[in-house]
């Protein structure tokens, strides 16, 4: 099972990916990759706080009973990226600023969070 640092290192690594697509040619990848970015992050604040999940079913329920603030801002890049992915939606170049935006917030949420529980531990 990956640490904290490894999720975290992952997570470094596919946002710079992240920056590096051209967002008005591939805007659907922007919104899969950036929904990625978001898993390792989610998965990084489960090692901290003792948490484990095998699929994304589990980590969507855990999220949504254990990290209500997180769930929030995580849900809709998980939806984009499915749409995307499976259904084909048609992602805009006009949708990369939300979706940047929620990935943003999820950032911030999760050092929230793992802040919250180091202190608590120690």
């Amino acid at each position: 099972m990956a640490t904290e640092s490894e999720h975290q290192q992952q997570a470094t690594h596919n946002e710079q990916f992240l920056n590096a697509i051209d967002h008005t040619k591939y805007p659907d990848w922007f919104a899969t990759v950036a929904f990625y970015v978001a898993v390792h992050l989610v998965q990084s604040l489960f090692c901290v706080s003792g948490d484990w999940c095998k699929s994304h079913q589990q980590r969507n329920d855990l999220l949504r009973r254990k990290f209500s603030q997180v769930w929030r801002q995580y849900q809709p890049l998980y939806a984009y990226s499915r749409l995307a992915r499976y259904w084909c939606m048609k992602v805009s170049p006009d949708h990369v600023p939300y979706i940047r935006r929620r990935l943003g917030k999820v950032h911030s949420q999760i050092n929230a969070e793992i802040a919250r529980l180091k202190k608590k531990a120690s």
